[in-house]
């Protein structure tokens, strides 16, 4: 047992050790796993946003083509209601409601709302010098930001538009289903 906590002891000095001989390295380390997290936000926002597209102008033709015909067309009911679906749960995965995202979290100093809870920028520059005295505070904030980036934005959106997705997809085989089945039956 107490083998095991003189290693975590080495373990833990060792990469203490690491980030004070080389903070500009472990920095820019840091600083490109936020920019993935943030390009691969981006690409979900870029897919959310066609998923979109995509939806309302599936709905707005199968209204549009139900508004014209005499009868009820169940087929391009359900195209309209899956794609209206679609749409509306795309357009929450690119500002994902605020019960998915906020939580109490602990916030780094590089975010925009603890940055704005400081009076002037005056006192923000004061608390940005001693973290930046301190190399392992350094990597803390950036700790901190890493993973509410990925727990608390990346996320949720990555739910989200995994869900309009398969709904967009059941609305396409559903409706597939059912106009073979109209086509067979009728």
């Amino acid at each position: 047992m107490w083998y095991n906590k003189d290693m975590e002891k080495g373990k833990r000095k060792k990469e203490k050790d690491y980030v004070e001989k080389d903070l500009q390295a472990v920095v820019a380390f840091l600083d490109g796993l936020s920019s993935k997290i943030i390009e691969r936000t981006r690409n979900i926002d870029t897919q959310s946003n066609i998923l979109v597209g995509l939806g309302t102008g599936i709905f707005i033709l199968a209204i549009n083509e139900i508004m014209s015909t005499n009868h009820f067309h169940v087929t391009l009911t359900l195209v309209a209601f899956f794609s209206a679906l679609t749409a509306i749960i795309a357009l929450c995965s690119i500002r994902p409601p605020g019960i998915m995202v906020k939580r109490g979290q602990e916030q780094s100093l590089l975010f925009t709302q603890k940055i704005a809870d400081f009076p002037s920028a005056k006192k923000y520059s004061l608390e940005l010098k001693k973290i930046l005295k301190r190399d392992e505070e350094i990597f803390h904030q950036y700790s901190i930001e890493i993973y509410n980036l990925s727990k608390y934005y990346y996320r949720p959106k990555r739910k989200l538009f995994a869900i309009a997705r398969n709904v967009f997809l059941l609305g396409v085989f559903s409706s597939l289903i059912l106009l073979f089945l109209e086509a067979r039956f009728t």
